[in-house]
């Protein structure tokens, strides 16, 4: 849709038919919200896949942690039985 909006643009600009500024304008504005929604698409990507990532690795370490932990546990438990 965006190339062939280029290609009218050019037809339109090569008829003279843009000295009409309103239609100058509207097609300018037209391009400008037309990128304005794609920046947000993307941004709006990027901050949904930074809350994933941040939501996994939150997730890795407390699973490192209770493993860990679990562990050592383990460890004093069997200290604690070879000792008695």
């Amino acid at each position: 849709m965006d190339t062939n909006l280029n290609y009218n643009f050019k037809k339109l600009k090569d008829k003279g038919i843009l000295k009409n500024i309103k239609l100058k304008h509207w097609i300018l504005k037209f391009r400008s919200n037309k990128f304005k929604k794609n920046m947000n698409v993307n941004l709006n990507f990027k901050k949904s896949y930074q809350k994933k990532n941040r939501i996994s690795n939150y997730n890795i370490i407390s699973l490192l942690c209770y493993y860990s932990t679990f562990t050592s546990l383990l460890f004093y438990v069997f200290f604690f039985i070879q000792k008695c």
